[in-house]
């Protein structure tokens, strides 16, 4: 008889050669998930011991209704050599699905079918410790101003405004409410999206200043292009689908005769978004609700008036967190209020701020040392200073040796890959084409300047830089009226002149550049100490750390990844055409409670040291899913004024999403561009899988077998 390793051995490797493409199974999980499927070929059932006449139901095997016994640890134990305390308790009847008896009160009469639904679920979301519930009966909303008034700036008043500049040379050619009027007649998207959407179309967006509230008042100012999608699709989920592919069809016809040059507030990619982002709102209550059993009674924007008009009359303590949209959507008498989030593709940025946001995420204890850009910041000033004093020496500038120096020999060296980068991006050398990295590097013409200023430096007998030269020499460079104090200057320049002193041969400027960058790790994989990378790596570690310092950071990612309300089905959110709603993400995680969820998340870094926020455990199903990438990152290492922090949307997550809605919602209206991308990067992980990870596991297997079967 084989011993149970080889059973689990010898089962698994009868499995296909290909593996599954996503998402990814641990060895854990590959091997122990053929012990708790239900549907084994025949000769796996004769090597885990299952009769042939038994059949599988709920994970238990029966002999017609009677029930015969179970899979364990990868075998089958019949009923009659069940432990005691173990046996099944059903007196040989089958599991059933049906529902209770009716309770006192309950007719138990013929309940609407809502097989495939989950009105339920939907229903719960409404009932937590904000009030959900909308206005019983038939939506008012036609009734209320905002859905009739106008924008709040008048055609003349738009057009006088000089941030305004039109799409098209020909301004015949811009679009007219009228263009559009016939898709709205349904009145269930407020009147003045109407004209919104005209005017972003005809206007391109050529500065910074100009925002959503030039082209409509009453509303919240964000980023322009993204908020004007957020009206289409809102538009769009009130439409038919004749409407909206009507609309559809203007607006890209408008798009495609923008000028030469313009730089349009709506372009194709945000259509396509728009589009996918509809299509998978509309499947989710398909799925939820059945098809044809809802209606969209009423659509708003993230505006107050907006949300009140659906029938909630507290805006400020109901709505959700992030939410961009809502929907009052009637399943049978029930009118239901759907909260979306919404993110232009799996490429959105979710967080962009400053490692300063994070000094309150502490509460009163606040950040540790190594984790406080304060201290950060007061160390970064004291090393140039000390540098200054006491290192800096002179350099050679003459331009032909710099240039040999600088981009040929030694420089290119692997080992001097970090000092090369601080000569890259102080804007020291850079490629001569960047398309072409063979053709080789050159000084950079836009470091001129600064090279300049170090020419003008000064030093003592000694051969030690005077300090007071350096703010003199940008003063000469800079043009300024007297000596340049800007520390953020300073600091470049003083790391431009280590750099070059440390291709010179320098010993101390490149030991000032490995403990004020990090250029080096010690037997524990640590930055210098004190260095701007050990700090960004602190600083991470710290976060997650500190159980308050991680609820602080969840609660500013939420606002734009809000894990906490996705999970608990307060909100929903659609990433293009992918939805993360509690269903979803209870596949993706294992898991469908926030504290459960909360409990499993950490801070991992990848083989190239990216650092990711990770849901981690151990099962079952055991689960590692890195969901944002996490960025501390000075832009100029060493010497810019702020340190950024930063949350970016990680593939694998957006990755086991696209599965994981191929299975709920398929195949995920997902557009073209991003189909093809989740494909490229899954067949190349399953390629991978398969030419590297399967032969090494069983040669390892194999040998394994070999040394039990030898007694070893």
């Amino acid at each position: 008889m084989k011993t149970l390793l080889e059973r689990i051995v010898v089962n698994f490797l009868r499995k296909p050669k290909e593996p599954p493409v996503a998402p990814k199974k641990t060895l854990l999980e590959q091997i122990t998930e053929e012990f708790v499927r239900e549907e084994y070929t025949d000769d796996e059932k004769r090597d885990i011991g299952i009769p042939p006449d038994v059949v599988s139901k709920g994970g238990k095997w029966y002999r017609g209704d009677v029930y015969a016994g179970r899979v364990r640890d990868g075998i089958f134990v019949p009923a009659s050599e069940e432990p005691e305390d173990d046996k099944e308790d059903t007196d040989g009847e089958e599991p059933t699905d049906t529902a209770p008896e009716p309770e006192d009160g309950d007719d138990g009469g013929e309940e609407e079918d809502t097989a495939g639904t989950d009105v339920d679920v939907a229903v719960d979301r409404n009932q937590g410790t904000k009030n959900k519930s909308l206005e019983p009966g038939e939506s008012r909303h036609r009734e209320t101003e905002a859905y009739t008034r106008d924008t709040g700036i008048t055609d003349e008043e738009y057009e006088e405004n000089e941030v305004v500049e039109s799409n098209y040379e020909d301004e015949d050619k811009e679009l007219t409410e009228e263009g559009i009027e016939e898709f709205f007649e349904d009145q269930k998207v407020p009147r003045k999206y109407i004209t919104a959407i005209t005017r972003l179309i005809n206007t391109q967006q050529r500065t910074k200043d100009m925002t959503i509230t030039d082209v409509i008042q009453g509303v919240g100012a964000g980023e322009l292009r993204a908020q004007a999608a957020e009206i289409l699709t809102v538009a769009g989920v009130g439409m038919t689908d004749d409407q909206f592919d009507g609309l559809m069809n203007v607006l890209e016809a408008q798009v495609s005769e923008y000028s030469d040059g313009a730089r349009p507030i709506i372009n194709q990619a945000w259509l396509d978004a728009v589009a996918a982002q509809r299509a998978i709102i509309l499947r989710r209550y398909d799925v939820a609700y059945g098809a044809g059993n809802w209606e969209v009674e009423a659509v708003a924007w993230d505006v107050k008036e907006d949300f009140e008009a659906l029938g909630n009359d507290n805006y400020e303590d109901n709505k959700g967190y992030s939410s961009d949209m809502y929907v009052r959507v009637r399943v049978g008498e029930q009118p239901l209020l759907d909260e979306i989030s919404l993110k232009q593709d799996s490429k959105s940025k979710l967080f962009n701020g400053a490692v300063t946001d994070s000094v309150d995420w502490y509460g009163e204890v606040g950040p540790p040392p190594q984790a406080d850009p304060r201290v950060y910041k007061q160390g970064e000033g004291e090393r140039v200073e000390t540098y200054i004093s006491d290192a800096a020496g002179p350099i050679d500038l003459d331009p032909d040796k710099l240039e040999t120096m600088l981009t040929t020999g030694d420089i290119l060296k692997p080992e001097n890959k970090a000092l090369r980068s601080t000569l890259i991006a102080t804007g020291i050398i850079r490629l001569k084409n960047s398309k072409r990295p063979k053709d080789g590097w050159e000084l950079n013409p836009q470091g001129k300047k600064m090279l300049d200023t170090l020419g003008h430096l000064e030093y003592d007998e000694s051969g030690k830089l005077k300090p007071e030269s350096v703010g003199t020499a940008l003063q000469d460079a800079l043009g300024k009226s007297r000596p340049v104090k800007d520390q953020t200057r300073i600091k470049k320049l003083m790391i431009m002149h280590a750099a070059i002193s440390s291709v010179q041969g320098s010993d101390e400027s490149l030991d000032f550049l490995d403990r004020h960058i990090g250029y080096t790790r010690d037997k524990d994989g640590q930055y210098p100490e004190g260095s701007i990378k050990r700090f960004q790596d602190d600083t991470i570690q710290s976060l997650v750390d500190s159980p308050t310092a991680t609820e602080g950071l969840l609660g500013a990612l939420s606002e734009k990844l809000p894990l906490r309300s996705l999970i608990s089905g307060e909100e929903s959110m659609a990433i293009g055409g992918l939805s993360a709603d509690p269903t979803t993400l209870s596949k993706v995680f294992g898991v469908d409670n926030y504290e459960d969820f909360k409990a499993g998340l950490t801070m991992q870094e990848d083989d190239d040291g990216g650092k990711y926020l990770v849901y981690e455990s151990k099962g079952p199903p055991a689960k590692n899913v890195k969901i944002a990438t996490v960025k501390v990152r000075q832009k100029g290492l060493g010497y810019a004024s702020t340190v950024g922090l930063e949350f970016d949307l990680a593939d694998d997550f957006t990755e086991q999403l696209y599965v994981v809605n191929q299975d709920i919602y398929p195949p995920p209206p997902v557009t073209d561009k991003e189909r093809k991308r989740f494909d490229r990067r899954l067949a190349k992980k399953k390629q991978l899988d398969t030419s590297g990870f399967r032969p090494l596991l069983r040669s390892l297997i194999i040998r394994e077998l070999d040394r039990i079967k030898n007694g070893n």
